[in-house]
Parts: C-alpha cells; sequence; structure tokens
C-alpha cells in the first residue's frame, strides 16, 4: 500500500518511524521523523484494501484515542472493541505512569466472532526487554491478535512494520504477511528477521 502526499511515498506508521533516542524530541512528541501524517491521510487506504468482514487492530495512547476512533468512523470502520494491553512495565511521566497501551479494535463489513471467545480484553504480556525499534511489541501478542481475527494461510497486512514483529508472528501462525516500512533501518531489520524465521 502506498500513501501519497505532496508527491512523496509513505508506508508508514502511525506516529511515523524513529530517528533514534533523542530524549529531547521524545519529550516534545517528536520521537519519529514522520509526526505530521495525520490518521485521515492513510485509514481510507486501510479501509479501502481490507477485504470485507475482516478485523482491524490499532495500537493507541489514551491521548490520540479519541481523534483515531473518529477517524475511523469517517471512513465507515465499526467500532468491535477497546482492548487494554497490560505491558508489564511503566513508562515514566510526571502524572501516572503509563503500564498499558490501548488497541482500538474495528471491523469492515459484518461483525465476525473472534476464534478464541475466551479471550478477554486486557491482555497481560510482557513487554519486549531487547527493542530493536522504540514501539516493538511482543510476538506473543500480535500472534493472539492475528490467531483470533485469522485462519492458517489468511493474509494479514501491517502498513507499519518497524522491525517486523508482525511478519514474525504471521510465519509463526502459518498466516502469509504483507508489510511497509518507509525507515531502511527498520526495514533491513525487519527483513533479516523474517528471512531467519
Amino acid at each position: 500500500m502506498e500513501l501519497q502526499k505532496n508527491g512523496k511515498k509513505f508506508c508508514g506508521g502511525i506516529l511515523g518511524h524513529a530517528t533514534g533516542t533523542d530524549t529531547k524530541n521524545a519529550r516534545n512528541g517528536k520521537l519519529f521523523d514522520y509526526n505530521s501524517i495525520k490518521f485521515d491521510e492513510w485509514l481510507p487506504e486501510i479501509y479501502r484494501v481490507l477485504k470485507e468482514d475482516t478485523h482491524c487492530y490499532l495500537f493507541i495512547n489514551a491521548r490520540n484515542l479519541k481523534e483515531l476512533w473518529q477517524c475511523a468512523e469517517n471512513v465507515d470502520f465499526k467500532f468491535q472493541q477497546l482492548i487494554v494491553w497490560d505491558k508489564g512495565n511503566s513508562t515514566p511521566t510526571q502524572y501516572y505512569m503509563n503500564s498499558y497501551e490501548l488497541i482500538l479494535m474495528l471491523r469492515k463489513g459484518k461483525a465476525k466472532y473472534i476464534n478464541n471467545m475466551g479471550t478477554k480484553n486486557i491482555l497481560r504480556i510482557p513487554n519486549t526487554k531487547n527493542k530493536s525499534h522504540p514501539c516493538a511489541k511482543p510476538t506473543e501478542l500480535l500472534k493472539l491478535l492475528i490467531n483470533n481475527s485469522s485462519n492458517e494461510n489468511d493474509i494479514i497486512l501491517d502498513p507499519f512494520m518497524g522491525s517486523g514483529t508482525t511478519g514474525v508472528a504471521c510465519l509463526e501462525s502459518n498466516r502469509k504477511f504483507i508489510g511497509c516500512e518507509i525507515d531502511k533501518k527498520y526495514y533491513e531489520i525487519a527483513k533479516n528477521r523474517i528471512i531467519d524465521n
């Protein structure tokens, strides 16, 4: 999937792609080069390419949840569930320390049951310790979501691939995978992880 803006091609993330561990920029909300890409610039494309009666999972923080949710409904996604990922670690802030991420579960088309209907909406899966990307997710978390919303040999799309964890989770779950990553550093990391799997 390609998104175009001002003649430039983008195949990248909700918050863009990391430039490194620049704490000054992180405090200013500029951890990534492409923070300026708005939800409504890529959500219509996600909706367009997804098959009918499928699920879409979007990781988001509480501050941006309302805007993402509204943009998703504007392109005709339907709300399915709000999931809390309890990471088991905390991110320092000047207020309460964040120890979770939100996952907005949407659907395109008719409601479809998840494969393991006993899954709770608070997922307690420890965060990744040795991260090759600042927003890396644990493989087990992605495998749980993939296994609940797809069947073997289905194609899973991750347009914000980062270091390729979704691809690894797909291979380990006997799914096919399409991923996009604009940052060459993380593309190479993802490619090597997926090839080595």
